[in-house]
């Protein structure tokens, strides 16, 4: 079975040759498409090797088309799509293939990898502390938040990408049928560290609704959540309805409006939301990325619990939090509130060490409870 890594370039000479270099000796094939960088990021991809062969592409604001050619020129058995500013580790070479194995006796097209956005931010719901991370590519931040996709799949006609901004080929793999293997494989990606992230979330905000499709759940989640991303509230509870409404059982709408509803400090309504979503991630199959979303929403029951002042039930959140998500500072640290509410002092301090072992920025929100 032959690969064909696929990139979609920009102006990424700063990272491009860290992201073709980190897979060059495990596809046969490098197909970049550049959208009209006025760097040197074609030169620097060519200098990788006689792998990358670089087209261009006049950008049309969706990504899906960019990657969609891409697609076109690729001549591997199955194919593997990056950014510009993602990497895989090499320890993981070894894994892909033998999930690609499994994946072709089994005659599944898909297979998703688990990208971690790293960050230097305070950590919120989703972060994981890279403090005993084993990764030395997780060693650049403090911490990440996971997401579950579709990036390893068979290079057949009708599997495309779909979708302006957040693309996928997961749709197209589904209505064939096909079920996709899950897997923990890690994609690291950089690009929250050196990007100003308000303006991006704006900017694909505005391609989104450029491309707004009909019918289309997923798409009216996510613009959801660049709606709550820059503080939009009300706007993204509009979005969350949307998708909700053609898809009554999607999780992820239901947990992101519990989050908000949060942030709103409607928490009665906002533990009806989770509950639903933690309910819907129960009878899912467990996978890696339904575990992180599990963890999510049990954190977010942990804080609603908490103002209602039910604090057994808001402990048990905690701690099935942690067990599925050991590595999570915000989780500690909300215990740590909680244990002080409930007169446990020294086990507070505890959490809250933790909290600060994993991720240093809570020290300074520690203090500010220390003298509250």
């Amino acid at each position: 079975m032959t690969i064909s890594l696929c990139v979609i370039t920009k102006d990424n000479a700063g990272t491009i040759v860290n992201c073709l270099s980190s897979v060059s000796s495990l596809v046969d094939e490098i197909v970049v498409v550049d959208t009209g960088s006025s760097d040197n990021t074609k030169e620097l991809c060519s200098s990788v090797g006689d792998l990358v062969k670089v087209y261009d592409y006049s950008w049309n604001w969706n990504f899906s088309d960019a990657k969609n050619f891409a697609l076109s020129k690729a001549t591997g058995d199955w194919v593997l799509a990056l950014d510009a500013d993602e990497v895989i580790s090499s320890v993981d070479h070894s894994k892909i293939l033998r999930a690609i194995s499994v994946a072709s006796d089994d005659g599944i097209l898909g297979i998703s990898l688990i990208q971690r956005n790293y960050s230097n931010e305070l950590g919120g719901f989703g972060w994981t502390s890279t403090s005993d991370d084993s990764y030395p590519e997780s060693k650049v931040a403090s911490g990440f938040v996971s997401r579950r996709m579709v990036r390893l799949f068979r290079n057949i006609s009708g599997i495309k990408f779909s979708g302006a901004v957040h693309d996928s080929v997961e749709p197209s793999i589904n209505s064939r049928g096909s079920s996709v293997l899950d897997t923990d494989i890690p994609i690291h990606h950089y690009g929250a560290l050196s990007r100003d992230n308000l303006s991006r979330r704006k900017l694909y905000l505005e391609i989104e609704l450029k491309n707004l499709r009909e019918g289309d759940y997923f798409q009216n989640y996510q613009i959801a959540s660049q709606y709550h991303s820059i503080g939009e509230s009300q706007k993204a509870l509009e979005f969350i309805d949307k998708s909700l409404l053609i898809n009554p059982d999607f999780y992820l709408a239901h947990l992101e409006k519990g989050l908000v509803k949060m942030k709103l400090e409607s928490f009665d309504e906002a533990f009806d939301s989770l509950k639903v979503a933690e309910d819907l991630l129960i009878r899912e199959k467990a996978t890696p990325g339904s575990m992180i979303h599990l963890s999510e929403v049990l954190g977010g029951l942990g804080v609603v619990y908490s103002k209602m002042n039910n604090y057994h039930s808001a402990l048990k959140c905690y701690r099935r939090a942690l067990f599925l998500s050991p590595n999570n500072a915000t989780h500690y640290f909300n215990l740590g509130l909680l244990l002080l509410s409930m007169n446990n002092k020294s086990e507070a301090l505890q959490s809250f060490k933790e909290a600060i072992r994993l991720n240093p920025k809570f020290d300074e929100l520690v203090k500010i409870t220390d003298k509250g």
